[in-house]
C-alpha cells in the first residue's frame, strides 16, 4: 500500500488527524508564545542595565523555554505510515524494528519511482 496509490476517501482519516494535532500545535505554540513574552517581560523589569538584561535572557530562553517547547504537528503522511507500522506488526510480531524500518524504507522507496 502506497501513500500516493491511497484515493482521497482513504486519506481522510489520516488528514482528520494530521488536522487535529496541527490544531494542537497551534494552541500549545500560543501558549508557548505567551510563556515567553511573560518571561522576557519579567526579565526586563528585574534588570538593571542593558548588557545584563541581554545576557539572561540568552540564558532563559535557551535553556528553559526550548525544553518546554511543543512539538511539531505530524502530517498525515506520518500519521499514515505510523499506521502502517503497526500492522506491519502486528502481521510479522517475531519483527526487530529495525526490519520493520527497512521494510518501511522499501515502501517508501517504491513509492517514488
Amino acid at each position: 500500500m502506497r501513500w500516493k496509490a491511497l484515493s482521497i476517501e482513504e486519506k481522510a482519516p489520516y488528514q482528520a488527524l494530521a488536522l487535529a494535532d496541527k490544531t494542537r500545535y497551534l494552541d500549545e505554540t500560543a501558549v508557548y508564545k505567551e510563556k515567553i513574552i511573560t518571561t522576557v517581560s519579567t526579565i526586563v523589569g528585574d534588570g538593571d542595565g542593558d548588557v545584563c538584561i541581554k545576557k539572561e535572557l540568552k540564558k532563559k530562553t535557551k535553556k528553559s523555554m526550548v525544553k518546554d517547547k511543543p512539538k511539531r504537528a505530524k502530517s498525515s503522511y506520518l500519521f499514515f505510515m505510523s499506521d502502517y507500522r503497526r500492522r506491519l506488526k502486528e502481521e510479522n510480531p517475531y519483527a526487530t524494528s529495525t526490519e520493520i524500518s527497512k521494510e518501511l524504507g522499501w515502501l517508501c522507496l517504491l513509492s517514488v519511482h
